[in-house]
């Protein structure tokens, strides 16, 4: 065997070693540690882009979720010298999505900062396609829904205002307290006796019966607004 022969015979038993060595990190899963139910204006919650070796972060890269007419964007929060990069996702006010997920493969966006491997290499950005095996909607099962019930109907009966929503109308109790609550019956103020709430239904009952040809409205003035103002006519049947 001659020199060049052995020389290029170790040359080509060294480059699937060096591959190996310099491969690019990849992202081989996205998911979240929060339980899997619907979320309203609940605060935030984390999301974990996990790579398949350590990685460092600087500046503030951006995670964009598939949240209906307005994509949120999770900011990076913590992780960086590990494997698992977390992103924390703000829920704002009108936000929806059945299956929460990112908005594509390139959702992951360094936004000005860096994502690089322990040796100072760039790392891959490319995320599991939406719905896919690994992927955040794959893993989870998180309903966002930030957008508020609508009004359906709104009827008057005697004491009684009854306001129906398009939907199930959870929430905290701070609904049925009677002083978040705004009623006028022909531009004067109107005492209420009870508040009550079911299904997608609040009733509020007045302490004087509204009479025909009067004129009522409502508005909600607690911690978040449902609706700005309705203004309603008695319902005789």
């Amino acid at each position: 065997m001659t020199t060049e022969s052995f020389s290029q015979s170790g040359l080509d038993s060294l480059i699937p070693q060096m591959s190996a060595q310099f491969s690019m990190a990849q992202v081989t899963s996205v998911t979240s540690a929060a339980p899997d139910k619907a979320y309203r204006n609940e605060g935030f919650l984390e999301i974990v882009v996990e790579f398949d070796q350590p990685v460092t972060v600087t500046g503030m890269p951006t995670l964009t979720l598939e949240t209906g007419k307005n994509d949120a964007v999770a900011l990076y929060g913590a992780g960086t010298g590990t494997n698992q990069l977390m992103f924390v996702f703000v829920i704002l006010p009108n936000l929806l999505s059945p299956d929460l997920d990112y908005t594509g493969t390139s959702a992951l966006k360094l936004n000005g900062g860096t994502i690089k491997d322990l040796s100072g290499n760039d790392v891959s950005l490319t995320l599991p396609a939406p719905g896919t095996a690994c992927s955040l909607g794959a893993n989870k099962a998180i309903v966002i829904d930030s957008t508020p019930p609508e009004i359906v109907s709104a009827v008057v009966a005697g004491r009684e205002i009854t306001i129906s929503f398009n939907e199930h109308f959870g929430g905290p109790g701070w609904f049925l307290f009677s002083e978040n609550w705004n009623v006028t019956v022909d531009g004067q103020p109107a005492k209420l006796w009870a508040t009550g709430r079911t299904e997608s239904r609040i009733t509020l009952t007045l302490k004087e019966p509204v009479q025909h040809g009067q004129s009522v409205s409502v508005s909600f003035s607690g911690v978040s607004i449902i609706f700005g103002g309705i203004v309603l006519r008695p319902h005789h049947p």
